[in-house]
């Protein structure tokens, strides 16, 4: 089968004047603005670059529609191959590459079997299957783990509590870069006041005839105050513009949108789109004769909720915790 960018550059087809690559390609899957909306983040008179969530949404033609954008983004994450193996990635089944033999000793990785030529499927413990019965893991049906783990993520991490719980230290990072902009924006005011107040002094004392306005001092004076007011006054407006503006401002109510979102994806019919959001935020599901544990990285859905989905990885803040741990849930 030709690869995307052959068929492009076999009928002729140019990128402003350039042939298609993977790379450039990869550019164009990943803009945003395409879907319909272009995130103005032009620098304020200071050199300032506003952050994502502080950006200006400018409505544009729409090229792609966001559903398919991010069923492309999700997959494309999801096969990044700093994260995980192609040949795992590219695979439907919902825990491949994911699900591990947690039994004592050997944490082999699971292989789909099937049975009764092909009626049924099932996870099994690799070293079990290959070194005929190495290991004691049971073989579990796949419906079965399957479901036993998007119930318990549904139940145990995206349940409105559990996720704001865990994502507690994104809400005060949020909290704090606001109320850090309230502050310098009542710190920019009480300037903007003073500088009036400075100029309108120096007014009077050339009204009184205490000063000429020919006066070496009052000229220099007079730029600076009126030079740094038109700062302050600039600095307000972006301030203003930001705080009101804010679309990604993270609070409860956007954790929880979050949480419905994922559920929503991971509840799919597209069996290749729920693979790759579960292998976005799941680093490993390890299973024994006893317990299932389900583990994955906060970070993850830290960047989730802060940038919508699909996510990134590696582009994200880290925290050192696990976002879950999934003890006595026995198939």
């Amino acid at each position: 089968m030709s690869t995307p960018p052959k068929n492009l550059n076999g009928q002729g087809i140019t990128l402003r004047g350039s042939k298609f690559s993977n790379g450039n390609l990869s550019g164009i899957l990943a803009r945003k603005i395409y879907t319909g909306v272009y995130y103005d983040r032009t620098a304020d008179d200071e050199g300032v670059v506003p952050s994502l969530e502080d950006a200006i949404a400018v409505p544009c033609p729409t090229i792609i529609d966001r559903e398919q954008f991010d069923r492309v983004a999700a997959l494309r994450a999801s096969r990044n191959p700093r994260r995980m193996a192609p040949h795992v990635a590219a695979g439907t089944t919902l825990l491949v590459g994911l699900a591990r033999c947690g039994m004592p000793g050997c944490n082999s990785g699971m292989t789909i079997r099937t049975g009764k030529s092909g009626q049924y499927a099932y996870y099994a413990c690799n070293q079990r299957v290959n070194n005929g019965g190495g290991c004691v893991c049971p073989a579990i049906r796949k419906e079965q783990l399957d479901e036993v783990v998007v119930n318990a993520i549904e139940r145990q991490l995206l349940a409105p509590d559990r996720l704001r719980s865990l994502l507690a230290g994104l809400l005060d990072l949020s909290e704090k870069n606001r109320h850090r902009k309230e502050a310098e924006l009542s710190k920019a005011l009480a300037d903007k006041t003073r500088l009036d107040t400075a100029i309108r002094k120096l007014l009077i004392l050339i009204e009184d005839g205490l000063m000429s306005p020919r006066d070496p001092h009052f000229a220099v004076r007079m730029a600076e105050n009126r030079a740094n007011l038109a700062a302050a006054t600039g600095r307000i407006n972006v301030l203003e513009r930001q705080l009101a503006q804010g679309k990604r401002r993270i609070d409860a109510s956007a954790i929880d949108r979050f949480g419905k979102l994922l559920s929503e994806k991971l509840r799919a019919d597209d069996a290749s789109l729920r693979s790759a959001y579960l292998k976005m935020f799941v680093d490993a599901v390890s299973v024994s004769d006893q317990k299932i544990l389900i583990s994955g990285r906060t970070a993850t859905l830290e960047a989730g909720v802060s940038t919508g989905l699909p996510v990134k990885v590696g582009a994200v803040p880290n925290f050192d915790r696990e976002w879950c741990r999934l003890r006595d849930s026995n198939t």
